[in-house]
């Protein structure tokens, strides 16, 4: 009875803001929303996610979530763990016909989409949850990554959670094997750099040159410069490379990191 009085207020509150808010009708929902109050966000949050996200909200729960992460996505993560501790699941949501187990993997989506810092924090919530269930979602948090996904992987060791450490590793070396990749994991395919992969891609052109130079990049921007022999024994990336591919990329990223900051120099 507790939880329909629950799910009844979100309704009621998530429908009332809506009404409140409204400017102009020609005005997409997703920015009407980023102009409420955060008790109204909050709000219809909750009530999409009672809602089961359908479709015609899940635009603007996305543009939530890329503008108000920090809001959005531990509301999200809540859900999730909400359904999967329930006995009764469905009678945490609106619709008595939601599939919970495609609402979870939506719900999921929508964390790991956003590719930042706060996804993979949310991540590591759910891989303390389940994870084998949640397995993959580390990686694909690094795939979607908006920005230099060296960057995220520092961000996501600096976290400081080993669940996430040893799958932000496994990522890196499949990242930067060159020619000699690994099978891809079959439930990554789809997700890979955002386009539909049915077999796993080919090596790339320039032998992973532009994968290292990424990496080069993030060094240099994590540690103010050419990282030192030291900086570079105790890097959170390099020191968990097994030790021959470490020794093989040891001169070139170093090289690269130089090259990158005497041409800022020069500039």
């Amino acid at each position: 009875m507790a939880i329909k009085r629950s799910l009844l207020i979100f309704v009621v509150a998530g429908l009332a803001a809506a009404q409140q808010q409204t400017t102009s009708e020609q005005e997409p929902l997703a920015w009407r929303i980023l102009k409420w109050s955060e008790a109204d966000q909050v709000s219809w949050i909750n009530t999409t996610l009672a809602m089961g996200i359908p479709p015609e909200l899940g635009g603007a729960l996305g543009s939530l979530a890329a503008n108000k992460g920090s809001l959005t996505l531990p509301l999200i993560e809540q859900k999730i763990e909400e359904v999967l501790r329930s006995q009764s699941p469905l009678d945490l949501f609106i619709d008595k016909t939601i599939d919970t187990q495609k609402f979870i993997a939506l719900a999921v989506s929508a964390i790991t989409y956003e590719g930042d810092e706060l996804a993979l924090r949310e991540v590591s919530k759910l891989l303390h949850l389940d994870a084998k269930r949640f397995d993959d979602a580390v990686e694909v948090t690094m795939i979607e990554s908006r920005t230099n996904p060296f960057l995220l992987a520092y961000q996501g060791f600096a976290i400081g959670d080993p669940a996430l450490d040893t799958r932000i590793a496994a990522w890196a070396e499949w990242e930067l094997a060159a020619n000699n990749k690994p099978p891809l994991p079959p439930a990554l395919l789809a997700k890979r750099r955002g386009k539909v992969v049915l077999i796993d891609p080919p090596p790339e052109p320039d032998g992973g040159g532009a994968t290292r130079q990424s990496w080069a990049e993030a060094m240099v921007a994590k540690y103010g410069g050419v990282p030192s022999e030291a900086q570079w024994q105790s890097d959170p990336i390099a020191s968990r490379l097994s030790a021959p591919m470490a020794r093989s990329l040891h001169d070139d990223m170093i090289g690269r990191a130089s090259d990158i900051v005497q041409n800022r120099v020069k500039r």
